[in-house]
């Protein structure tokens, strides 16, 4: 695109934003998170329908264009990142096509949008209570604890952490429910001392905050956990206010380990699914994680709430669950199927995933992008010794 006057204007927050209202935007591509200037008149179009429609919302003769998020084909584009929308193409080239594309009422892509910036995570705020002990016992024996130490657990409180002493430039926030005991005054506490906002901490009296016993054999180092669900099973929608929050990215983990959101309705919707989709109609983009578990509507609930993410990351053995098939070859204890993990984060998003899917395993990455898309990363070799310990590797991923 050209380069913009000198005297242009920086159109961040007055930008439209807009929904088409066909199928699903499909992502021609992916671009960087740069900023382009782009003439209205060259936007694509003829006639008045484009510059009626520009002109109508207040866009100035230059506007900033902040990619991407998705946008979608039929011959026209659309550029969306936090709160910033553009479209044009081959899609407004008529009245008729451009009647594709709407204003939506009580939405964020009906009006001007506050400038986002930060990341609120939601979810599972654990406390990790760690015990090295000299044995695991049978029923009814004893085993000596020798070392015990205590940390965070949980997605959201992990993701948090990790940004913090990584010295993240941008604002982070929690939202979770903790119980109205000493567990949870410790977590608001900690999550204080790095800088993280608990305003969307909620407590109760109803249960406890949620912890997790992980027993470590020192010989082996082979674990056992024993997990006490507590407040987390009681987070529900109405414990989420998006309408204050100029959070730009919202993540919400984990999946199967929230046992209220994870409840499948009758019209088969979850409490998760509502919570995205609100975090979505609030101008944030959405993130997603899942644990892995036995759970009796694995499958279905997280199903459920694709629709409503703008990006959903996840393991080998959860993305095996949700499409039906091993991402190992020869089983569990396999080489990775990097092909087989390929078609499966494409299928993720084919059933509604907004952006793409990134896939997860100890030999690497694969992501899936709404374009169709498919890239790999293998992981980092690293000296013996130099990995401490695999405990929180996905939330840190």
């Amino acid at each position: 695109a050209p380069a913009p006057p000198q005297d242009a204007p920086d159109a961040r927050n007055q930008t439209a934003q807009f929904r088409h209202n066909g199928l699903r935007e499909t992502a021609n591509s992916v671009f960087s998170q740069d900023r382009r200037h782009v003439k209205k008149s060259e936007l694509g179009g003829t006639g008045t329908t484009t510059s009626n429609l520009l002109e109508s919302v207040g866009l100035s003769a230059w506007g900033v264009v902040r990619r991407v998020r998705c946008g979608w084909g039929n011959g026209g584009w659309g550029f969306d990142l936090g709160g910033e929308h553009i479209v044009g193409g081959a899609g407004l080239k008529s009245a008729a096509s451009a009647a594709l594309v709407e204003a939506v009422s009580e939405s964020p892509f009906s009006h001007v949008v506050m400038e986002r910036s930060g990341l609120l995570a939601a979810g599972n705020f654990i406390v990790d209570r760690f015990k090295i002990i000299d044995y695991y016992p049978r029923e009814e024996m004893l085993a000596s604890i020798l070392r015990e130490s205590s940390g965070n657990g949980g997605g959201p409180y992990n993701i948090l952490k990790d940004l913090a002493k990584m010295g993240a430039d941008f604002p982070l926030a929690a939202a979770g429910l903790l119980g109205d005991d000493e567990t949870g005054d410790s977590i608001v506490a900690d999550c204080e001392a790095h800088g993280i906002d608990t305003t969307g901490l909620s407590r109760t009296s109803a249960a406890p905050t949620s912890y997790t016993d992980a027993f470590t054999v020192e010989s082996t180092g082979r674990r056992t956990f024993f997990h006490q669900r507590g407040a987390n099973s009681l987070l529900a929608p109405e414990h989420f206010d998006f309408s204050a929050s100029s959070m730009r990215v919202f993540y919400l983990g984990y999946f199967m380990l929230l046992e209220t959101l994870d409840r499948v309705d009758v019209s088969g919707r979850t409490g998760a699914s509502r919570v995205l989709e609100a975090a979505r109609a609030a101008g944030m983009v959405t993130v997603a994680d899942m644990v892995s578990i036995e759970h009796a509507d694995f499958v279905r609930a997280a199903h459920a709430s694709l629709p409503y993410l703008d990006w959903f990351i996840l393991n080998e053995v959860e993305a095996g669950k949700l499409v039906g098939r091993s991402l190992r070859v020869a089983g569990d204890g396999g080489e990775i199927d990097w092909a087989g993990c390929g078609e499966a984060a494409l299928l993720l998003v084919g059933f509604g995933v907004r952006c793409g899917v990134v896939i997860h395993f100890v030999e690497g990455a694969i992501a899936a992008v709404a374009d169709g898309e498919v890239y790999g990363q293998g992981s980092v070799r690293l000296p013996t010794g130099f990995i401490r310990g695999a405990t929180g590797a996905g939330d840190a991923f």
